[in-house]
């Protein structure tokens, strides 16, 4: 099932989440301001807006830095990506609650019903075409509400020849024990390494998957919080040299679902960077 846009209705009616596992009030954390006494004899060394208050709400996370294609779904009638897709089992939808940075964030969930095969609950961008000579940069922030089984989750990354032919794709897929990276070509060729950090189920992570280098010599780079969770690693050959930014997912994607189980993820704050 793929609708056109945000503000489209789906075929499927899915019912309201008024049971979710999600706690309302679950947001970012806030930073500690410190002691207000302190800040007085200091000088204060908060940032002043631009009415001169020290407390006015930060800038839109895409507005800060917009990157080569950004996202934190705090725009209903945003285009940066146009594509959602949805198979049996799977729905996707902009949430209140919970988020990482307000007012709203993705939410996509997906329960076994036999369909077999891949099944997806995404959004996904037009094709970007972007040139990414030396690699790329991608982060997400990633929360886990039910994970019973094994999720490829958050941003998923499509790297192409400059010639627009052979891809490769990057990705976390993570289960209630640990987490790996996938890196793969659209051959059946891929390698999973495992990680030595992994999101945790019931509260928000920021993911970063880095990758550098000249073409034919890249590596890979994963943290988890900014914890190093996989150091510098080869990227595999054919996948070395696609210097292209193709295209980007967002949500669950390719959900086997004799091994998933019931899942409910939300994703905020995707932004890749080409180098």
């Amino acid at each position: 099932m793929r609708w056109s846009a945000w503000g489209s209705v789906p075929l499927v009616v899915v019912a309201a989440y008024a049971c979710s596992d999600f706690e309302a009030t679950d947001t970012a954390p806030a930073s500690d301001g410190g002691d207000a006494g302190d800040a007085e004899d200091a000088g204060s060394d908060a940032t002043p807006a631009a009415d001169g208050s020290s407390d006015a709400p930060m800038a839109p996370f895409c507005e800060i830095d917009g990157g080569t294609i950004c996202e934190d779904f705090d725009d209903p009638q945003s285009s940066r990506f146009p594509l959602p897709y949805t198979t049996d089992g799977g729905t996707i939808t902009i949430v209140d609650d919970p988020h990482y940075s307000p007012p709203k964030a993705l939410r996509a969930t997906y329960s076994p019903i036999d369909a077999g095969g891949c099944n997806y609950a995404i959004i996904e961008s037009a094709t970007l075409g972007a040139p990414a000579p030396n690699g790329f940069h991608a982060e997400y922030k990633v929360r886990l509400a039910k994970l019973s089984g094994i999720a490829n989750i958050g941003a998923r990354i499509y790297m192409a020849a400059a010639d627009g032919g052979r891809n490769c794709d990057y990705y976390v897929w993570v289960t209630p024990t640990g987490a790996s990276l996938h890196v793969g070509n659209n051959q059946g060729d891929s390698d999973d390494h495992a990680l030595g950090e992994r999101p945790i189920v019931g509260q928000w992570s920021h993911l970063t998957i880095d990758v550098h280098g000249a073409a034919g010599a890249q590596k890979v780079e994963v943290t988890v919080d900014d914890k190093v969770a996989l150091v510098d690693t080869a990227v595999r050959p054919e996948c070395a040299f696609d210097t292209a930014l193709r295209t980007v997912e967002v949500g669950l994607h390719c959900v086997d679902e004799t091994v998933a189980g019931d899942l409910d993820i939300a994703v905020d704050d995707v932004r890749v960077i080409v180098r």
